[in-house]
């Protein structure tokens, strides 16, 4: 099943398992229901960190590809994977009609025993993944590099070597300067990476997110909106307000720059999903 919607531009949604209670997972089953009227192309579901919460990203993935019925796009991680535990969840994945993988290579575990893998590289999980003959398989990639290249173009490098091993399209990290996105598109066509490109986009709505975004990823946020939502920490209305029509502003222009796609990482929090696109409806009108 084709991920993508060749007809118009992509939006999709990312959500994430809850740590904890039941109750937290019925919360978040409400808001893919209402997501679903949003009319995503599909919905991603990521897991925390070193793969916690595998159990529920099954449970999840399965509820929004034959439940919902709509496109669901699972992650996996080199992380801790043995050959056995891709199989196993490939094997879950192709028996609940779930065809879309997102292959990543996961953040390094502290843990020296959880840095046992089958798979070292991205890459490598991509080439098996595609051996089973059944996914469709994307990747990431980093506008800005990833934090432990030493150069973009280092990165670009490495990023060929992942799509020539099967990848059908990739999606950005997070990022607030739409020029960082043109230049990256501009050198990987270049280096004949020619794959859908779709942007990954984050609403910034209080100063708190910006300091959870800085300690997560080396993402540049400019100064003007992050002096900003500082300046205004006590006025939740108003910080909201501006980082959500900072990210219209973001997803309009890169809409008017032909964009194939807008991947929202709206941390579970389907109000703000909507105040987004209705917006964006409104401008292109």
């Amino acid at each position: 099943m084709d991920i993508l919607n060749k007809k118009s531009l992509s939006i999709s949604f990312e959500v994430f398992p809850p740590k904890k209670e039941e109750e937290n997972l019925n919360i978040l089953y409400e808001t893919l229901n209402k997501l679903k009227t949003l009319n995503p192309n599909f919905i991603s579901v990521t897991y925390g960190a070193n793969g916690t919460n595998v159990g529920k990203v099954k449970e999840i993935a399965h509820y929004i590809q034959n439940n919902l019925k709509v496109r669901t796009l699972a992650h996996l991680t080199c992380v801790a994977s043995s050959r056995e535990y891709v199989d196993e969840l490939c094997t879950f994945f192709k028996n609940n009609n779930i065809s879309n993988i997102l292959a990543l290579r996961g953040d390094i575990p502290l843990n020296p025993e959880m840095k046992k893998t089958d798979f070292t590289y991205a890459s490598d999980l991509v080439k098996y993944i595609k051996s089973k003959n059944y996914f469709t398989v994307g990747g990431a990639c980093y506008p800005e590099k990833h934090f432990e290249a030493s150069t973009l173009d280092e990165d670009i490098k490495n990023l060929k070597i992942k799509v020539d091993k099967g990848l059908s399209f990739l999606i950005t990290q997070l990022f607030f300067v739409n020029n960082f996105f043109y230049e990256f598109k501009e050198k990987i066509r270049k280096q004949n990476i020619n794959i859908p490109l779709i942007a990954g986009i984050m609403p910034i709505t209080s100063y708190k997110s910006i300091e959870r975004i800085a300690s997560m990823s080396n993402t540049y946020i400019p100064k003007q909106l992050s002096n900003f939502l500082y300046k205004n920490q006590d006025n939740q209305n108003l910080s909201k307000e501006v980082g959500i029509n900072y990210c219209v502003d973001q997803i309009i222009d890169l809409i008017n720059n032909n964009v194939e796609g807008i991947h929202l990482y709206i941390m579970n929090n389907y109000e703000n999903a909507k105040i987004i696109l209705d917006k964006i409806n409104e401008r292109l009108k």
